[in-house]
């Protein structure tokens, strides 16, 4: 399922500007896994943010796999997968109050992937 899951990454930021997650690849999988729409949506979330946190991934790609997910025909974000959306979301842009020197993805998503992942258990524990 982890390498499907990093494919279907890759499919989003190499078809950018358009979406690579198209609504065959992802009716494959989830076909093939035995899931619906919206838990498609929580494993792709969840794949980018660990991926996103482990430095697996970087925050351009991260954030191009959360985007295509968010405009994927059929699926209303909603729960987790939209609170991981806008996590990366805020790292799209420069702040007005922010100093110069602030950059977006690591002033505010890092930190906020990484309170989701802590708070929902996706870390391993120490």
């Amino acid at each position: 399922m982890e390498e499907e899951l990093q494919q279907l990454v890759k499919e989003c930021y190499i078809a950018s500007p358009a979406n690579g997650l198209s609504s065959v690849s992802v009716g494959v999988f989830c076909t093939k896994h035995c899931v619906d729409l919206s838990h498609f949506a929580l494993v792709f979330a969840k794949h980018v943010a660990v991926e996103f946190a482990y430095g697996e991934i970087g925050y351009g790609e991260a954030s191009c796999a959360m985007n295509c997910l968010s405009e994927l025909h059929d699926t209303d974000l909603a729960g987790l997968p939209l609170e991981i959306y806008q996590s990366f979301d805020s790292g799209e842009y420069h702040r007005s109050s922010d100093p110069a020197a602030v950059i977006a993805w690591q002033q505010y998503t890092l930190p906020a992937i990484m309170d989701i992942l802590r708070r929902e258990g996706w870390l391993p524990r120490v």
